[in-house]
Formats: C-alpha cells, structure tokens, sequence
C-alpha cells in the first residue's frame, strides 16, 4: 500500500527523499522522540525540514518494524493478519478527514508486511496543549477568560469528533495542539476506534482528559484537590461540559443541556478526581 500526497512531491524530489526504502533504513537521521521498543517491534519518530526555493516546513516521518496492533483475536488465532500501528493511525486519519476533524496533513504513507512509513507536516504555529496551559504563567491577559475560551474550542471539536462514532482513546494534553486563535487539533489517532457505545468511548476519552489536566492545573496554579472547595477547577470542567453537551445533541433548550451537562460533569469530574487521590496516596 502506497499513498504519496501530490501537492508535496516537488518538495521530496529537491530534498532527495523520493527513495522512501532508504528513508526507512537511514540511521544518520536522528530521532525525535526515543523509539518505542516493545511488542517485539520498534517505532520511533524524526523530524526534518523540507525547502525549497519559496517554502520550507517541518515534517515527522514515524518509522515502525514489526511494531503491530495489539490484537487478542491475532494471539489466539496467529492465522489472522496483523495490523501495523501505523497503517490503523493512517487509515484513522483518513477516514476522520471526510468529517472535516482537525488533524495533521498526511504527505505519504507505505507499508509492507511488517514495515511502515508515515510522514505528516508539522502543525504550524500551534502548540500543544501542555505548553498552552504551562505559559499561562507568563499571560498579562486574565487566565480564567483564556482556559474558558480554551474549554469551549476544546469542546466543540471533541463533540464533533464523538459525533462522528469514533472516539480518541489516548486523549493526553500532548495530543492536542491549539493556535493563538484557539483553533484545536488533534494528532496520534493510532488507538482511536469506532463503537456502537457512545457513552463508553465518551467517559474514556473526557476522563483521561480531565484527569490529565488536573494535574498540570494543580501543578500550575496549585489549585485544591478537594471536590468541595476546588471551585475554580469546577467552573472550568462545567463549562467544558456545557459545551460539549450542546454541540455533541445540537440542543439549544438550556433545560435539558443544564440536566444533560449535570449529569456527563458527575460521572466524568468526579470519576477523574478520585482516581488522582487514589494516585496521590500510592505515592
């Protein structure tokens, strides 16, 4: 399987990267993250910049060898064939794509039986959501007009993504980048699947959300853990909820969004709290 995005190839052909079986076994490129080495595999990730005379730009090329999905069905019945981790993220990618769901640019992907390339352009000037919360500290502008603005792009792209039946699955802050105008994107789709039950796949992904940010606020602006006096985490979260909850039914009656918000915002906030006490106490 081959797919080379053609606004692009001029780009590959002056930077003599048209021969992508070199670029596979290339060792002089250094990597960009530490390669993950596990399920017998390996996947690691470069980043380089492309120029030519008008434009350059950075791309990540994710490199994997016999680094396959983990699938119980393929471990019971070994006739069954494996997925490549990165053939399932491409194939996500593209299919979200049709919803107009806001992700990295796919240049090219290949894959063999047991080797993948895949290579996407750099979101330019956004920031993931880690660095966007850490430099609030520095902001002159009020922070809680900033994190509800935040909140509120955050989720109506997160309802538009769940309206489409597939869910995240791996929803960490460093997945989600966000511009200066707060426009949202998302990467790293390789665990994101489609389900029937919404509400699973829902309270899986604004849990690990939740629980994830809590501890960069907490961190940050050292707010209280404490459900009853963590007011301003509250109104945060709630604000969040409402919004997701309108743009995920389309409702506009503010009865049943305010029941509909109530309901997601105890199940999710609570839930994610508690599971950061039980963390704190084991260490």
């Amino acid at each position: 399987m081959k797919y080379i995005n053609k606004k692009y190839h001029s780009f590959f052909k002056d930077n003599k990267l048209t021969d992508f079986q070199k670029v596979l076994s290339d060792k002089t490129l250094p990597w960009f993250e530490e390669p993950n080495i596990g399920r017998n595999g390996l996947s690691g990730v470069k980043k380089i910049c492309l120029e030519n005379n008008t434009k350059k730009f950075n791309i990540f090329i994710k490199v994997q060898e016999n680094y396959f999905v983990n699938n119980k069905v393929s471990k019971i019945l070994p006739f069954i064939k494996k997925t490549l981790v990165a053939r399932r993220e491409y194939n996500n990618i593209k299919r979200l794509e049709k919803y107009n769901i806001p992700t990295c640019e796919v240049l090219y992907f290949s894959a063999n039986s047991n080797q993948a390339l895949f290579i996407t352009k750099e979101l330019e000037e956004y920031q993931d959501l880690r660095a966007v919360l850490y430099n609030l500290q520095n902001s002159l502008f009020p922070k809680n007009d900033i994190l509800k603005d935040i909140a509120k792009s955050l989720a109506m792209e997160i309802a538009k993504l769940h309206r489409t039946g597939y869910s995240h699955n791996c929803l960490y802050p460093k997945h989600i980048f966000i511009n200066s105008q707060y426009k949202v994107a998302f990467i790293d789709f390789e665990k994101s699947k489609k389900s029937n039950f919404t509400s699973n796949f829902i309270l899986r992904d604004l849990e690990c959300l939740f629980y994830h940010v809590s501890e960069i606020l907490n961190a940050q602006e050292k707010y209280c853990i404490d459900i009853k006096n963590n007011f301003s985490l509250k109104k945060l979260y709630y604000c969040f909820i409402k919004t997701y909850i309108k743009n995920y039914y389309n409702f506009n009656n503010q009865k049943l969004i305010k029941s509909k918000s109530i309901e997601l915002f105890n199940k999710i906030y609570i839930r994610s709290l508690k599971k950061r006490k039980k963390y704190l106490k084991e260490i």
